[in-house]
């Protein structure tokens, strides 16, 4: 599982329940209620399988009140091997060792609440508090218990993870670096060949190219930014992440440039993919229609003609539906995939390059 490459965080699911939240008046109170209705034997034995803990205490003190619900657990749980060296044995668990863990509650919440994020997570906290008697520590907890409510309905799950799959090839980062599981994502969908050239001319640390060199190894990646200690930041990640995944020289290089100048060739380049400023963080609104502008066409003349693609993520999407629009001769939009980034509603356009030749 942590080979996955495009998902952040890793959890095992206690349970999720449609329309829950109605009335919202009186989730609170529900929330005091819930865990007692939860099974929580089958995730967390996967919990245990997957992080090498003792098991936890559950309220009557016996993780299995029979052999016949001790072998439906087993059979029912889809963690028959764990790497692959170890295999799971039934047997293992029958004089299963158990232990008093510490916990925190972890809610997210999408949509308009009467309630809070810390009201939910305080109430759950204390109701599993309360029927398990687990440790509350929530600095350091050895199970992090993921509450989500999206709209008027609520899930519970275990997390696996400790810290996000996403900082795995990244060391020094920016203002606006971009996580590896979204670039991971976006080269993807740039459906790279082999002998590829992708450029990302807005490359801030390098994250694109990186995961790209690190996944697609028989293509070359070139980055490049405007500012000096992003290509510094760059070469650095660069370095770490061949180190990480044991490549002695990953196929990439980076540069200091100006994207609306790139000192490459015309039709040099396969695939652009690129995290476009969003006009928060740097920069502004106001400056991304020239900037979006100079881009998209100097992203034309480097692209092939006809077989070219480019992958770019934005969150101002105004000025980005505007400008292909003034070059829907350069550029053919194939998709549009809206994502989630920090709470802003951000776009993945894919593009294709047409035959169009630019003087």
């Amino acid at each position: 599982l942590n080979q996955l490459k495009s998902v952040d965080n890793l959890a095992v699911m206690v349970a999720e329940i449609d329309g829950y939240c109605n009335p919202q008046e009186t989730l609170l109170n529900r929330l005091l209620d819930l865990p007692n209705e939860l099974d929580w034997k089958r995730p967390l034995l996967a919990w245990h399988l997957y992080t090498g803990k003792l098991y936890p205490t559950l309220p009557d003190s016996a993780m299995f009140q029979s052999s016949s619900s001790h072998d439906e657990l087993l059979q029912t749980t889809t963690c028959r091997e764990i790497n692959s060296s170890n295999t799971i044995d039934i047997d293992d668990y029958k004089g299963i060792k158990t232990a008093t863990p510490s916990f925190r509650v972890t809610c997210h919440r999408v949509g308009k609440h009467q309630f809070t994020s810390m009201d939910c997570a305080a109430k759950f906290g204390g109701a599993i508090n309360d029927l398990l008697h687990w440790r509350v520590d929530l600095t350091n907890p050895d199970i992090n218990v993921i509450l989500n409510i999206i709209e008027n309905s609520i899930s519970v799950s275990v997390a696996l993870t400790r810290v996000s799959l996403h900082k795995r090839n990244i060391i020094q980062f920016g203002p606006t670096s971009l996580r590896s599981t979204i670039a991971y994502n976006m080269l993807r969908l740039a459906d790279i060949q082999n002998g590829d050239i992708i450029c990302d001319p807005m490359a801030g640390g390098g994250s694109i190219s990186i995961e790209g060199a690190v996944n697609w190894k028989n293509s070359f990646h070139i980055c490049g930014d405007n500012f000096p200690a992003a290509g510094l930041r760059a070469v650095a990640n660069r370095d770490y992440a061949g180190h990480q995944n044991n490549i002695r020289a990953l196929s990439m290089d980076a540069a200091t440039w100006d994207v609306c100048c790139l000192p490459l060739r015309h039709n040099s380049i396969d695939v652009v993919v690129s995290d476009m400023p969003f006009g928060k963080r740097i920069g502004n609104k106001h400056k991304n229609w020239k900037l979006y502008d100079n881009a998209l066409l100097e992203m034309a003349r480097i692209c092939r003609e006809s077989t070219g693609r480019a992958v770019l993520l934005t969150q101002d999407n105004k000025v980005m539906t505007k400008i292909l629009q003034q070059y829907q001769h350069f550029w053919k939009k194939r998709h549009c995939y809206w994502i989630n980034i920090g709470g802003l509603t951000a776009a993945v356009y894919v593009l294709l390059r047409t035959e169009a030749k630019i003087h």
